[in-house]
């Protein structure tokens, strides 16, 4: 039997050979640039957060003071001298006992720190009259689920003062993931605090324990129910 449909030749140049490698190079690349950028603006976004939590701390407490200034300035439009009299003794007592009191360590309440090994993430706060529930979700940032890591998790009360209070956790806090673990735990308002005198809540990660290799505070706005 013979065939009797024609045969088609199908040629490329050289040249156009050529142009679809480079096309496939350039591909590549340009991924490889996207995802270099991508982590390096996400860096870049972590580090700015931080910078701005700060920032607005320092401009809380300019509006105390310059809040304070305006009521010194309308007793003196009042001409009440009793009342600035008294006004200004509080006032040089209050600056005393700022000066007596230790400074507040920003990059202990505010500052992070992550070794890019593990991550919390997914936090959100639910407030009680004496208690909060807190959930967050541990994840492994390296996606090899054979590699097991152990450690533990530290919860601390980040007050609008600048005080750092741990929280005792009704539940173990240690850890043992392959990849990811979730956290629900409730934990007791201290005593001494109310829920006006909350900023945040700051989560540590050990690996292993005792060794921070995360911490963040998270602003109670940005992640209450």
């Amino acid at each position: 039997m013979r065939d009797d449909s024609n045969v088609r030749r199908l040629r490329f140049h050289p040249v156009v050979f050529k142009i679809v490698m480079y096309f496939l190079l350039l591909l590549l690349l340009s991924s490889g640039v996207g995802i270099y950028g991508g982590l390096h603006f996400w860096k870049e976004n972590r580090l700015m957060s931080s910078e701005i939590r700060q920032m607005q701390m320092t401009i809380t407490a300019h509006q105390m003071e310059l809040k304070r200034l305006r009521n010194i300035e309308l007793l003196l439009e009042e001409g009440n001298n009793e009342n600035m009299t008294s006004l200004v003794v509080s006032s040089r007592k209050q600056k005393d006992n700022q000066i007596d009191e230790p400074p507040i360590n920003l990059k202990k309440v505010l500052g992070s720190i992550d070794r890019h090994i593990l991550i919390a993430n997914n936090v959100q706060v639910r407030l009680f009259q004496k208690s909060m529930n807190i959930s967050f979700d541990i994840n492994k940032l390296n996606q090899d689920d054979r590699e097991i890591l152990k450690g533990d998790v530290k919860l601390h009360l980040v007050t609008v003062s600048g005080d750092l209070q741990g929280l005792d956790s009704e539940k173990e806090m240690f850890f043992e993931l392959r990849r990811m673990k979730p956290y629900r735990v409730q934990v007791a308002i201290p005593d001494s605090y109310s829920k006006d005198d909350i900023f945040g809540i700051r989560i540590t990660i050990n690996h292993p324990q005792h060794r921070p290799v995360f911490s963040e505070t998270f602003p109670l706005s940005d992640v209450l129910l």
